[in-house]
This record gives C-alpha cells, structure tokens and sequence, in this order.
C-alpha cells in the first residue's frame, strides 16, 4: 500500500502539466482561426515553466539552503491536506476564469508547470518531504474533484474550454 501511495504524488503532479499543457494548447488553437500564422506562446510558457525547476534546484545548492527534516504527524497531514484542496480548487477556478486572455493563459501554464515540475524535483530528490508532496497533491486533486462535482462536470467546470 505504501508503494502505490507513493507513486500517486508524480502522477497527480505529471497530470497537473498534462492539463496546463492541454489549456495552453487548446486556446492556441483558437487564437490561431483568429489570426494567420503559428501562436508559440503556450509554448515557450510550457518550457519555461520546466526551465523554472532547474532554476529553482541551482538556486537552492548555489545558497546551500537546506529543508528542514518535518516531524509528520496526523494534524499536519490533515492541514497539508486542506492546503492542497484549497489550492486544488482555486486551481481550477483560475483556469475556468483566465480562458480568454492569451497572455493570463501563458502565466496560468507557466506558474502551473513550473510549480508542478519543482514539487516532483524535491518529490524525487529530498525524501525528508515527500509525505508532506503527498499529502498536499491528494489534496489538491481532491479539491479539483470536488469543484468538477460542484460544478456538474468537467464539461459544466470548464465550459470556456468548449466554447473556444
């Protein structure tokens, strides 16, 4: 059991990127019936949010920044919990809101894969917080779920998706 808990926090987080990418792909398309030519936007923010997880690692080895070993208890699994469903559900708020607006697309993918590549570098490369990455990725696909149901679907949470 230990083992498949373990391998859901990289699939929730790869499934965060395949997602943004997805968004930032999609409102491409449409812009590009708007106008001629090829929209690279979605994806050179797509690349910059990975060029953002070895910049991230570089800075914290160059500042011998060190994370702290967390004493994992059950409170401060259930407060990383809430953490990840609230972020899970502003997530996907904020996706269904940017549609739109090429540029807040771009971000919204940029910040996206880039926080979700960085969680899997420290996920992958420092063991002292993989419980709290579990715990806080559960959460946020949790919050995801929970404002799809809320909102009656993943067709009803991201309608703008549709009518792009």
């Amino acid at each position: 059991m230990q083992t498949l808990l373990s391998i859901t926090a990289p699939i929730i987080y790869i499934l965060i990127m395949l997602f943004s990418a997805w968004i930032g792909f999609l409102s491409s398309n449409s812009n590009r019936h708007q106008r001629r030519g090829v929209n690279l936007t979605p994806i050179i923010a797509i690349l910059a949010g990975l060029a953002t997880c070895p910049l991230v690692a570089v800075l914290i080895q160059l500042g011998h920044l060190s994370l702290p070993s967390i004493q994992i208890t059950f409170p401060f699994i259930c407060v990383t919990l809430g953490i990840g469903f609230v972020v899970g559900l502003i997530y996907i708020w904020s996706a269904n809101l940017v549609l739109g607006n090429e540029a807040t697309i771009s971000l919204f993918v940029l910040g996206s894969v880039g926080g979700s590549a960085i969680c899997l570098y420290f996920y992958f490369f420092q063991s002292e917080v993989q419980e709290l990455l579990i715990s806080s990725a559960w959460g946020f696909l949790f919050g995801v779920l929970v404002y799809m149901v809320l909102k009656g679907g993943p067709g009803s949470a991201l309608s703008n998706l549709h009518r792009k």
